[in-house]
């Protein structure tokens, strides 16, 4: 009866629309983020193209899940009970009954095949913003899981010097935001040559920095030459690996500079080194994106998990992108939203 009440009422327009304008973490995130590429990207993708149209549209229930994530809540069963919420149905675009939890799962399988071009189209649409600036950086970062995911494996964290069970992710961020542009997930936290080209190809298609700094793991002649044809400046710690001898510099764009010029051309040591000094800041970002929900991600297999770690990185654009539209001098940095 009470049930039956609630909509009557919300068949009256000015409710709906009291309601909608409720303030919360959620409705904040979901405030200037149009998802309905995501339809497109959902009729191109499923099997059957014959059928009933689904009662729910991924549009909505992609922003329920946000909602959820926005709220804290990170288990299926637990976003299920959410959604059941009046105001939670009317943000995200439920006109009824909201989906239950084996929808919600099912939808979170089907989003394993097209996570990674939601997450590319939300990086365009923060580089059309000018969100963006011009110095980008990469790191890798682990992904820890329980035992009992049998696609995890163990490998090796030679940061923390110690081992881990689970899988890895190459992250590049904007130093000044410290927002995602491009994302690799792997099988371990060390990465090789394939999967540092992979990850510059997936930044170049959002945006082109001028400078790119890593660390020692990222000192690869191949990845420099490829930035330097693309006319970006690599910034990378000089990594003796195996080679006994005495290296004369910190930075391997001093000596590639170098030979190109026949030493005619030298760089600041000065300016090599204070631009080397923000990459202190993907520590920073990783931080905050292992805080939002990428710390011991509660699914099991390697699709689940690279789903749900998009999930986590759209959701860090999505906070970014409606902090930006709000009010452009926002700290991007920071993850807290005024209500």
């Amino acid at each position: 009866m009470q049930g039956q009440c609630i909509e009557e009422l919300l068949k009256k327009g000015w409710i709906r629309d009291a309601l909608s304008k409720t303030k919360s973490r959620g409705s904040t995130t979901l405030k200037y983020l149009d998802l309905s590429f995501v339809n497109d990207l959902y009729e191109h993708k499923k099997e059957n193209k014959k059928g009933c149209p689904p009662t729910y549209l991924p549009d909505a229930k992609l922003k329920g899940i946000l909602y959820c994530l926005a709220s804290g809540k990170k288990r299926i069963r637990g976003m299920a009970r959410m959604l059941k919420g009046t105001i939670a149905k009317i943000i995200c675009g439920f006109d009824h009954n909201s989906p239950s939890a084996s929808t919600i799962s099912r939808f979170f399988r089907f989003l394993s095949g097209i996570i990674e071009a939601v997450f590319h189209h939300l990086a365009l649409f923060a580089t059309s913003l000018g969100i963006y600036d011009s110095t980008f950086l990469i790191d890798t970062t682990s992904i820890e899981v329980l035992q009992d995911d049998v696609e995890g494996k163990w490998n090796y964290d030679a940061t923390k010097k110690k081992w881990y069970y689970g899988y890895g992710l190459e992250l590049i961020v904007d130093w000044k935001t410290h927002l995602p542009v491009a994302v690799v997930f792997t099988n371990g936290k060390h990465v090789g040559t394939k999967e540092i080209t992979e990850g510059i190809q997936r930044m170049m298609l959002v945006k082109k920095p001028l400078t790119f700094i890593g660390d020692g793991e990222f000192d690869i002649r191949t990845i420099h030459d490829m930035l330097l044809e693309e006319r970006i400046l690599p910034i990378m710690h000089y990594n003796p690996r195996n080679n006994k001898n005495k290296y004369p510099f910190q930075f391997r764009i001093e000596e590639l500079v170098q030979k190109k010029t026949d030493g005619k051309v030298s760089l600041n040591i000065k300016q090599l080194r204070k631009g080397y000094k923000k990459r202190i800041e993907i520590e920073h970002a990783i931080s905050m994106i292992k805080d939002l929900g990428l710390e011991f991600p509660q699914v099991k297999g390697f699709k689940a998990v690279k789903t749900h770690t998009y999930l986590i990185l759209i959701y860090r654009l999505a906070i970014g992108i409606s902090k930006f539209i709000d009010n452009p001098n926002n700290n991007l940095r920071k993850i807290n939203i005024e209500l």
